[in-house]
């Protein structure tokens, strides 16, 4: 029994991943009937794809990045394919979470708890309902990409590399403008954690131990990032910035007298001046549009207390989420936008002021620094 115990805890992420797809059907079986589908728009237009062999044979034109859904997609009928999207990359959240915190050097019960909390828990579970699939598909690889790095800093192996470029390709086909701000965190982070090994080993003999280590992996994230990102830039900038700029209503004659006017000086500086700035006040409406004002970071704490979403008779969400430019003025376009709660937790929020805190005690404390556990493998 003893052996098989043992035998059975080496395969534990194996159990942590099959346990958590189990536990997202479970609390969503009500939405599983052939005859049935959550309301969300973000897979209607694989709804009309044709059978198996067609979309296999549409998968290298039709796909950004290769990555798990797009593999679901070609294996699996379209409202089935919509359904399993949101279980899988929870269940490989879960996973990912729980890698990088074996990478800290956790025990691996510590690292399935981990895991399975952050998986299911507030702001990203709930948004299971509103839909956002692209953010479910991309928090698998940055979360990966996380523990690639903190191993990769400890032990520079190429496979680490290799999986950091990878995981940066496939988050940002996802999901490109969160990924991109999580990615300059990554950056952030990657440096962070040389300074501190480098601060625990002495600079010298850090950077002798690995310097040769990192360069030739910086490379190798590099061509990885390469390989799996040609079709992710090449959707990215090709499909969602044009995308955007359609969203932000910006007319086709009114950037061609802005360029005219940069490029030729045929109109006067005042009139430039006040087109740019036009346009600035668009960016700029269009990017905090979505943005939680500061007076409803309550909800983090108190779910729904402005209402459910836009347009719920049962509780009409009555805050500025999505509020169009100049409504209060003019009553055009939305009010507000919103189709989720933003709830995240008060174990959740409390549990992230307290490691705050205690990271900043230990900042000011440095004399207590202890070195880094060992990285598991």
């Amino acid at each position: 029994m003893k052996r098989f115990l043992s035998a059975a805890g080496r395969f534990w992420p194996a159990w942590l991943f099959l346990g958590a797809l189990a536990l997202a059907a479970f609390v969503f079986a009500d939405a599983l009937p052939a005859m049935r589908v959550l309301n969300s728009p973000d897979a209607g237009a694989n709804f009309s794809m044709p059978g198996l062999l067609r979309r296999i044979v549409d998968w290298g034109s039709g796909s950004a990045v290769l990555n798990h859904d797009e593999l679901l997609r070609i294996l699996l009928p379209p409202l089935a394919f919509h359904e399993v999207s949101y279980m899988v990359s929870t269940a490989l959240t879960a996973l990912a979470l729980a890698v990088y915190l074996r990478a800290l050097g956790l025990a691996p019960p510590a690292c399935c708890a981990g895991g399975l909390a952050f998986a299911f828990a507030g702001y990203n579970f709930t948004l299971f309902n509103a839909g956002h699939r692209g953010y479910f598909n991309m928090m698998p690889y940055a979360v990966l990409l996380f523990a690639s790095i903190e191993r990769a800093v400890r032990k520079p192996r190429a496979v680490s590399f290799l999986l950091m470029g990878a995981c940066a390709a496939c988050g940002l086909g996802s999901q490109p403008d969160v990924m991109a701000f999580l990615l300059i965190l990554a950056i952030a982070y990657a440096l962070f954690r040389v300074a501190r090994l480098a601060a625990v080993e002495g600079a010298g003999a850090c950077f002798r131990a690995r310097w040769k280590g990192w360069a030739l992996g910086v490379l190798l994230a590099a061509a990885s990032f390469g390989v799996f990102g040609y079709g992710t830039l090449k959707y990215v900038f090709g499909d969602v910035v044009a995308g955007r700029k359609s969203q932000m209503g910006i007319a086709e004659e009114e950037q061609t007298r802005a360029e005219s006017a940069e490029n030729a000086e045929k109109e006067s500086r005042a009139e430039s001046a006040e087109i740019d700035e036009a346009e600035k006040r668009r960016r700029w409406i269009f990017a905090t549009n979505w943005s939680l004002p500061p007076d409803e970071v309550s909800e983090f704490v108190a779910p729904s207390l402005r209402g459910l979403d836009s347009g719920n008779p049962k509780g009409p969400y009555w805050g500025r989420i999505g509020r169009s430019d100049g409504w209060e003025e003019t009553h055009q376009g939305f009010a507000n936008f919103r189709q989720h709660s933003i709830y995240l937790g008060a174990p959740t929020v409390g549990l992230a002021l307290f490691a705050l805190v205690a990271a900043a005690l230990a900042f000011v404390r440095r004399g207590g620094v202890r070195a880094p556990a060992a990285a598991r493998d």
